[in-house]
């Protein structure tokens, strides 16, 4: 346990920087709110394609909402750390800059953890949506039991971390709080989340080369669900600018985590809403064919943008359960229950 928070100016140890007047806020907010803005078109896009095939809302649809709601809360709340004195030294940021910083960087905390809860709990239930079988489902559990020990230990550290609890943001009391390290509390939590982001990237894939599908079909499911791998680059970068958390210019070296924990939030509900939009894409080249275009018709007979290996870039087989609870789990390779549907999707209607 040690005393946190950053070291005010003026006192044995701290040396202003050179550039002391320097401010990266501008950066903040022009890297942050195009993401934020995206988030909320995936989202929208992922109702309207459930809408467009005249499916169910499930409940990775409503928690990738709920998931959302907290990854704008985190870009409401950056961009009032922003104001608070994030992206300038400590020097210039006066004292009550200096509590209202970490009123918001404690709430900003706990809202993380929710939304990478709630995104990472919607990816998975779209999966056991997909991939109904009980092994595959008993797999996705246990990584839903880890990233559940995450969330309530990450929350709980966040709430708990300085003794007393307001001792967070109020670095004037007498006796001074006793508090974990910061630096420690962020590099800790940030490695079993990009631990899980890697397990959960990977999941699907295992699902689809189960399948009874051709190579190109496989290929074509596959690169789908892998542009997700955006959400564990992130993570490692948020990871990486953690190391660079200093308490004695705490305001001005924490500046990159905020920008990349507001990104990494926004672009966790973007990957997770891509496989849903797969409808809305079909819908968009069938469009495109009918007015006869050139360019797509090209597409079409494989010598476009996708190459000549895949004769249709959304081409697929899916296999529909009647019951999206306990439905029809998947057969063993070679065989279909009979309970089971089985669609050659050459159309908007599927089960994503």
């Amino acid at each position: 346990m040690s005393s946190n928070g950053p070291m005010p100016p003026g006192i044995p140890g701290v040396v202003l920087p050179p550039n002391v007047h320097e401010t990266r806020t501008l950066e903040a907010i022009a890297s942050m709110t195009p993401f934020a803005a995206l988030a909320i078109l995936a989202v929208a896009l992922r109702f309207y394609s459930r809408r467009l095939i005249k499916t169910y809302y499930g409940l990775d649809d409503q928690l990738c909402l709920v998931a959302l709601i907290f990854s704008l809360g985190i870009y409401a709340n950056a961009l009032m750390m922003v104001y608070y004195g994030s992206g300038r030294h400590l020097a210039v940021v006066s004292i009550f800059d200096r509590t209202a910083y970490f009123k918001c960087l404690f709430a900003f905390q706990i809202g993380y953890a929710h939304a990478i809860f709630f995104n990472k709990i919607s990816m998975l239930n779209l999966y056991t949506r997909i991939f109904s079988t009980k092994s595959y489902k008993i797999s996705a559990w246990v990584v839903e039991g880890m990233v559940f020990a995450w969330y309530i230990a990450v929350v709980g550290v966040s709430i708990f971390s300085c003794y007393p609890i307001q001792g967070f943001w109020n670095k004037a009391m007498v006796p001074p709080a006793k508090c974990i390290r910061t630096k420690l509390f962020f590099v800790g939590n940030a490695m079993p989340n990009l631990a899980t982001d890697m397990i959960i990237l990977i999941l699907p894939i295992r699902g689809i080369w189960a399948l009874r599908l051709t190579i190109s079909q496989r290929i074509s499911l596959s690169f789908l669900f892998l542009l997700g791998s955006l959400i564990p680059v992130a993570s490692a970068v948020r990871f990486a600018a953690q190391f660079g958390v200093d308490k004695t210019d705490f305001t001005w070296t924490m500046h990159d985590t905020v920008i990349w924990t507001s990104l990494q939030t926004s672009i966790g509900i973007i990957c997770a809403c891509l496989p849903t939009l797969r409808p809305l894409l079909q819908k968009f080249l069938t469009n495109s064919k009918r007015r006869g275009s050139e360019q797509h018709h090209e597409m079409s007979k494989g010598s476009g943008t996708f190459g000549p290996f895949f004769k249709d870039p959304f081409e697929m087989v899916t296999i529909i359960c009647a019951d999206d609870s306990e439905a029809a789990p998947l057969a063993p390779p070679g065989r279909i229950r009979a309970e089971t549907q089985v669609e050659v999707v050459y159309s908007s209607k599927d089960n994503i």
